[in-house]
């Protein structure tokens, strides 16, 4: 495009304008044969005022519409090529390779730091001279658990379709078996899925400070009144083995008396939860 004949004729033309104020344009013309056949010319034209009127002076002819519409890409692209701009991608052009989901991590970025949390996290995190960034991968769990649940292993294949910068892991763990074999990637996950129980474990750690901190903002926020407080309990019991040492028989809601559980209690004001406890 960059000897293209026209491209040099308008430029040409346009540049003997620069050293004015006028605006170009560009319009459209219909005639009429002597057979009635009906055509459209497109020019660039400029507005000028002579004798206190306005008037089109026309710059160039661009010729038949028709024929312009095959090669209009061309021509401004050509055009912008010309002056120093980068080119044009037109919609019609352009091909989505990949979509990525940015919407739930968003919305909840938006509520921790309303609520103060992320900040409180790294904060205590800093506190305890902890150098990685399990702060990310704590809100990255939160974030899964609200928008698409999945185990912690799962959370890899989430991560593959979600919109987050600076996730902190190998790289490799987002890319298909067929990039670096079903075996490879497997390993490398059960190396890196340890960061994210190793945040439970602090978040564990931190869980007082973070329900006191809830506590307060929510007074703050809603103004809310702990003259009355609800509580409820459920439990969850456990298949196979490895739940000793925290997990035990008792009475089960869910009619399974022969399999260990822990019983979970939530506080709650106002609908808000305020704390909570796993016997």
């Amino acid at each position: 495009m960059t000897n293209c004949p026209l491209n040099a004729i308008i430029i040409s033309k346009i540049k003997k304008q620069e050293a004015s104020d006028k605006m170009a344009f560009v319009r459209t013309v219909k005639t009429t044969s002597k057979t009635g056949q009906s055509y459209e010319y497109v020019r660039v034209v400029e507005s000028i005022w002579d004798k206190g009127k306005r008037k089109h002076k026309v710059i160039t002819h661009l010729g038949n519409i028709e024929t312009l519409r095959k090669d209009i890409k061309q021509i401004v692209n050509g055009l912008l090529q010309r002056v120093g701009e980068k080119p044009l991608v037109f919609a019609d052009d352009a091909r989505n390779t990949a979509n990525m989901e940015y919407g739930a991590s968003y919305i909840a970025s938006f509520i921790l730091e309303k609520l103060g949390l992320e900040e409180l996290v790294k904060a205590m995190l800093r506190k305890k001279k902890v150098e990685l960034d399990y702060g990310n991968w704590i809100k990255m769990m939160v974030v899964n658990k609200l928008s698409d649940q999945k185990s912690k292993l799962g959370i890899f294949e989430w991560l593959s379709g979600i919109w987050w910068p600076n996730h902190g892991f190998d790289e490799r763990v987002l890319e298909t078996p067929n990039e670096i074999g079903e075996e490879e990637k497997g390993k490398i996950r059960k190396k890196e899925v340890m960061k994210f129980y190793r945040g439970l474990d602090y978040l564990l750690e931190m869980k007082e400070e973070i329900e006191n901190h809830l506590y307060w903002k929510f007074r703050d926020l809603f103004s809310m009144e702990v003259d009355l407080v609800f509580y409820d309990l459920t439990s969850s019991y456990f298949e196979g083995r490895g739940s000793e040492g925290f997990a035990k028989l008792g009475y089960s809601r869910d009619h399974e008396p022969g399999k260990p559980q822990v019983v979970i209690g939530l506080i709650l004001c106002n609908g808000l939860p305020i704390g909570h406890e796993v016997l």
